[in-house]
């Protein structure tokens, strides 16, 4: 029973979210310490190169969650800056034993980029 209420707890914490990682250059850099984000449409005024590009599903809400999920990949992967947008996903709607729930879900995009 403990296990069953451990693994409840762990969903409510981490909700719905999913993320995705599609990687487009292969060279190893080292870790940056700082990135850029550029949101609505902004992009760099220097020549960059896109490395990767990154996606997050979840709630409008969880847009905070996905800029900070996006700067702890971009470091990883070396980059410089993230161009950032956000897309309506459509709606999801799920039934529970407390009713039935409709949500909005959004898919939170970040191209890794590092300046040339």
């Amino acid at each position: 029973m403990k296990k069953i209420l451990g693994l409840v707890a762990l969903l409510v914490i981490t909700g719905c979210a999913s993320t995705d990682e599609v990687i487009t250059d292969t060279t190893k850099r080292p870790p940056t310490t700082s990135v850029d984000i550029f949101k609505e449409g902004q992009v760099p005024d220097r020549h960059f190169k896109q490395i990767a590009e990154l996606s997050f599903l979840g709630p409008r809400e969880d847009e905070l969650r996905a800029q900070k999920f996006f700067v702890e990949r971009a470091r990883k992967l070396g980059g410089n800056g993230i161009i950032f947008s956000v897309v309506l996903a459509g709606e999801k709607s799920s039934g529970t034993a407390f009713g039935f729930n409709t949500s909005t879900a959004w898919v939170f995009r970040g191209k890794v980029i590092v300046y040339e």
